[in-house]
């Protein structure tokens, strides 16, 4: 991440490597749960939710620089879902 940081061209092929990785998961999940990717909802959304955790997860990473636990933020990210994304406490 540092090193994406300090050369924003590589922006594109990290953006890139997650795409192709979110299609893999939908590949992946649509087998294990006899659904299709492209005709129902399930395997893709839910590739492109564990996307958004990890993409998430990696930028409270990158504000802590790299001190925390980088499971134990994306677990937080999946336990916050898992509670129906409650909102912040005011």
């Amino acid at each position: 991440m540092q090193v994406i940081d300090a050369h924003p061209v590589l922006v594109q092929q990290l953006i890139a490597s997650f795409g192709e990785s979110e299609r893999m998961l939908a590949e992946a999940i649509a087998e294990r749960t006899g659904t299709q990717v492209g005709m129902d909802v399930y395997p893709t959304l839910l590739a492109a939710v564990q996307a958004c955790v990890m993409r998430t997860a990696l930028h409270r990473w990158l504000g802590t620089d790299f001190t925390a636990s980088l499971p134990v933020l994306v677990d937080e990210g999946w336990n916050s879902l898992a509670a129906g994304l409650p909102a912040p406490p005011r």
